[in-house]
């Protein structure tokens, strides 16, 4: 297994920031073995995806919308991160309907400036 990086790297360095959105709807709210799916699936994805800094999980049950934001150190991890097993499995989750994906490009300037955790 691959360990996740821990170390946050400077912004303005060589290293360009992405930033992977996902969002998507429960078909009906999370049952105890979804949540805990999900607690599992968290634990792998920190433990084996690599270039990822950080990942905050969304979730709100009066809409059942959930998903996460993620940042990535590059835009290689955040694809294969979005290619690879673990997102292939989210996707697979038959009570998940209606996922969108986006790719974004971070600006390290504006975000240090609202104290984005970009540094270590």
């Amino acid at each position: 297994m691959t360990k996740a990086a821990t170390a946050q790297p400077q912004p303005g360095s060589s290293v360009t920031y992405k930033l992977v959105q996902v969002l998507f709807r429960y078909r009906a709210a999370a049952t105890p073995e979804v949540q805990q799916a999900a607690t599992d699936r968290a634990h792998k994805i920190a433990s084996e995806v690599p270039g990822l800094v950080w990942k905050i999980w969304t979730y709100d049950p009066a809409s059942l919308e959930a998903g996460g934001v993620y940042l990535f150190t590059d835009e290689a991890s955040a694809q294969a991160y979005l290619e690879g097993p673990i997102f292939a499995g989210l996707k697979a989750i038959p009570a998940i309907e209606h996922m969108q994906v986006k790719l974004l490009a971070v600006d390290c300037d504006r975000s240090q400036i609202t104290r984005a955790p970009l540094s270590g």
